[in-house]
């Protein structure tokens, strides 16, 4: 069709009039409505809340269904507790602008108390996640709500989508390191820890999370000892570095193994790193566990006893850990 003077020609009919008033009106609202929108924005803008709540109602009168003015009146009607006014003019909003009311509609059904407007609040995040994907807030907000129902399998292949937006992080290590370290698979935690560590070898914490993967796989000296080596090059004075790293000292096989020199060699080394952490905790029964189980093996009975005894006195009420157990049944015969 085309529209020529207020007038509608179509193909083989006769010209039909539109009314003047109605164009006129129609005319006079849409004038009204952006004037009457614009000034509710600026009452936000200066802070009159209240006179922009009854502006944006005058322009739903004016223009029912705007997607941006029944976002608004959504919110305030869901804040003031009218549920389901409030998501019937958030519905009305996403479906007319999903790309800017996702959040405000997808929000107010998952907070709702019945499973089936949570289902919905999930299904309205995975279509606007499919809908924008390039949109990486949806995606942070859709693995948070996989992440609060423990669908832990849904949060990585979301992680695999932002990974795609922003490219491989520190976020993206440590978010799937602790994902797969609930799904015990440390293996895979490994795996993503390496793969940031092959790009920023500097980073700290992602050196620290790689150390407790390599430690709860029980890893021999031969393993542990360049992960120990990396993070005290970062961070020489980590206290806990230093003492995990005296314990595998004298806690791996290879110890038994040892000469005589060797063996003092170790015990030395050891002694030396766990001191510099009791500098720093003096009170930390691990540290001083360690300490007595050092003095120990040094063959320094009595010092070790003492520290062992400090030990077993401040763990009161709590259980002794195994390993604290096999030490004070030695130390103590």
């Amino acid at each position: 069709m085309l529209v020529v003077c207020g007038w509608v020609f179509a193909a083989g009919k006769q010209p039909v009039p539109v009314e003047p008033e109605r164009m006129q009106t129609d005319t006079v609202n849409e004038m009204r409505f952006e004037y009457y929108y614009w000034e509710a924005v600026r009452q936000i803008v200066m802070g009159d809340y209240e006179t922009a709540i009854r502006l944006f109602q005058f322009c739903d009168l004016l223009q029912p269904g705007d997607p941006e003015v029944s976002r608004v009146l959504g919110i305030y009607h869901y804040n003031g507790g009218r549920r389901e006014l409030a998501l019937a003019l958030l519905e009305t909003a996403y479906r007319k602008a999903p790309e800017n009311a996702w959040y405000e509609y997808s929000t107010a059904l998952l907070k709702d108390e019945t499973k089936k407007s949570q289902k919905k609040g999930l299904q309205v995040l995975e279509e606007a996640a499919r809908r924008f994907p390039e949109k990486t807030e949806i995606l942070e907000v859709l693995q948070a709500v996989y992440l609060n129902d423990m669908r832990l399998k849904d949060y990585l292949r979301v992680q695999d989508c932002l990974d795609e937006q922003v490219g491989y992080n520190m976020y993206s290590a440590e978010r799937r390191f602790q994902v797969h370290m609930a799904l015990k698979q440390p293996k895979a935690a490994m795996a993503d820890l390496k793969r940031y560590l092959d790009d920023d070898p500097s980073n700290l914490q992602i050196w620290l999370r790689y150390m407790q993967v390599a430690e709860y796989m029980h890893y021999d000296l031969k393993k542990l000892e360049p992960i120990y080596l990396s993070v005290l090059r970062l961070d020489p004075h980590n206290a806990t570095v230093l003492n995990n790293y005296a314990y595998a000292l004298v806690n791996d096989k290879s110890f038994a193994h040892l000469t005589p020199m060797e063996r003092n060699d170790r015990l030395q080394h050891a002694e030396i790193m766990v001191r510099r952490a009791l500098m720093q905790e003096n009170e930390n029964l691990s540290f001083l566990d360690t300490y007595a189980w050092v003095l120990y093996l040094q063959g320094n009975r009595e010092p070790a006893q003492r520290f062992m005894r400090f030990v077993l006195d401040n763990y009161k009420n709590q259980k002794l850990p195994k390993e604290v157990q096999r030490h004070a049944k030695a130390i103590f015969p």
